[in-house]
């Protein structure tokens, strides 16, 4: 993700949710980032675990995927404590944007978490926000 103010690009984990309509920045890569951010409407979401969250701020951020040289620029609702730094919902999903996942022209997108690390018999989940 660039940090306009620092002039920087910066490595980020990016999740995918398609349970999510909107997309989300934790707020601590948005502070180490200094990334300007706008105050909107307060709205409340449910997470999947029956837990409430809430977001009162957004930020416009430019982004893209490692290797590839082109960027692309979306709006991401700012949360506290995330267990992600970037989760990406179906506003990206659906969007054509997401044709850069396509390997082959005419074929369904494949869409591939990154893990830093696996633990071979356990199970590990997803935790996205569902609005």
């Amino acid at each position: 993700m660039y940090s306009p103010r620092s002039g920087n690009w910066h490595g980020l984990v990016a999740k995918l949710d398609s349970g999510s309509k909107e997309n989300w920045i934790a707020q601590e890569i948005v502070d180490r980032l200094r990334l300007k951010v706008l105050r909107g409407t307060p709205k409340r979401y449910m997470t999947f675990n029956g837990g409430e969250v809430s977001s009162t701020a957004t930020v416009k951020s430019t982004w893209c995927t490692k290797g590839d040289g082109n960027t692309h620029e979306h709006v991401f609702r700012v949360i506290e404590k995330a267990p992600f730094d970037v989760l990406f919902g179906t506003n990206l999903l659906d969007s054509d944007e997401i044709q850069w996942f396509l390997k082959e022209t005419g074929s369904d997108p494949v869409l591939v978490l990154t893990q830093k690390e696996i633990n071979v018999g356990n199970h590990t989940t997803a935790q996205g926000l569902k609005s």
